[in-house]
């Protein structure tokens, strides 16, 4: 299996992800692996990045408000929180776990598809439409395309930990310092990068920078 992105070209991408930017939207989805991938996490770190930014703005108490919703959605003791464990990969701490929360599909490739390569995309695209992700990536192996599935990654202790201070220095006035704890919380994110062209060995591991 190719352990790295090609190079060249990006012929198309693909987003097969939590919606994200909803505000409610807590749904679990599932890698290509249909291992779970945590709506609740990810809406919980959507919370903390807007908490951020009502603290840039001075909505101080609006900002207390969300990072409590983040505090309670990452702490919820009736989640089954090892059910979107990263088995595969070391958090940084020692007794912390990495969690799904979302992922992506890319493709890339350096050159134009012609004759039968465009059929494969042609197919790819439909299947696209019907949200078949499985037959979306067999279409583009035809067409010798690189996949490549993106997993968003969260240390859940560390970032429990960075809420619950965050909101310690709220309340005590500290906004500058809580602010900061929170943008630690969103660098915390880490990006599982691998290839799906061939059969799995190793993933590529990327950190995200916030």
């Amino acid at each position: 299996m190719k352990s790295h992105i090609m190079p060249g070209v990006a012929l198309m991408v693909i987003l097969f992800s939590g919606n994200i930017m909803a505000a409610t939207n807590m749904t679990d989805n599932v890698t290509l692996n249909n291992d779970k991938i945590s709506g609740q996490a990810r809406q919980a770190m959507r919370d903390i990045g807007v908490s951020r930014f009502e603290l840039f703005n001075g909505r101080t108490q609006k900002a207390e408000q969300l990072a409590a919703q983040a505090e309670k959605l990452l702490n919820d003791d009736s989640t089954d929180w090892n059910l979107y464990v990263k088995s595969d990969k070391k958090a940084p701490v020692e007794g912390d776990h990495y969690i799904r929360i979302n992922s992506s599909i890319t493709v890339a490739e350096d050159y134009l598809p012609a004759g039968q390569k465009n059929d494969a995309i042609n197919k790819a695209n439909q299947k696209m439409k019907e949200g078949d992700k499985k037959g979306t990536i067999e279409a583009l192996k035809l067409a010798g395309v690189s996949v490549i599935e993106n997993q968003e990654l969260i240390p859940l202790q560390q970032t429990r930990k960075d809420v619950t201070t965050a909101l310690s220095l709220m309340n005590e006035g500290k906004y500058y310092q809580a602010g900061l704890i929170l943008k630690s919380a969103q660098d915390g994110i880490v990006v599982d990068s691998q290839s799906v062209q061939e059969s799995p060995t190793h993933p590529v591991q990327h950190d995200s920078a916030h």
